[in-house]
């Protein structure tokens, strides 16, 4: 989360004066990517509470990286109802420890309301929970393609009224290089 969240929140912003941000505040671990969802219930939680936050507002983006992308598929997959679902605009995922296992995108999502950016040697994104060099190397080129992307996304989902507002995960405490 702090790799990537503060410079995309900063880009956005850039891209859609007026944005309100709601952080996802967790714990990025290595012990809980074990599981099978890559994230804990915990952390879960706080991502359907932070677009609860979000839903007043007419447009819904957000973003995850790492363990912060398994708490967005999670969240927006299992968690959210149709309502809130329909209010987001677009997510971007970097490092996404859920890629290979969701096949690239968010299940019961609309595929074209999400992108992935995984570096070609980044070890987390082939379903492994290799943190190397890759997995820590993205670059302020395509934090800025993410950033033009869910500002496209969220003009093209707007309709003309309303504030958007932006959900991103951020790591509280790192307690192992896992994001």
């Amino acid at each position: 989360g702090i790799l990537i969240g503060p410079s995309l929140q900063s880009a956005l912003q850039k891209q859609i004066p007026g944005l309100k941000t709601y952080p996802v505040l967790y714990a990025a671990s290595l012990a809980t990517n074990i599981n099978t969802v890559r994230t804990d219930q915990a952390s879960i939680n706080k991502g359907v509470d932070a677009f609860k936050q979000a839903q007043g507002c007419s447009v819904i983006i957000a973003g995850g990286y790492s363990q912060g992308a398994a708490v967005m598929h999670n969240v927006i997959s299992k968690s959210l109802d149709a309502g809130i679902k329909a209010k987001i605009a677009g997510v971007a995922l970097f490092g996404d420890t859920r890629n290979q296992q969701d096949k690239g995108h968010i299940p019961n999502f609309p595929t074209e309301r999400s992108k992935v950016w995984c570096n070609k040697n980044d070890g987390v994104c082939g379903g492994a929970l290799n943190v190397n060099a890759g997995h820590l190397s993205y670059s302020n080129a395509q934090i800025g393609e993410a950033a033009t992307y869910l500002a496209t996304q969220a003009k093209s989902l707007k309709a003309g009224s309303g504030a958007v507002s932006g959900v991103a995960e951020t790591a509280a405490e790192t307690t192992e290089a896992s994001g």
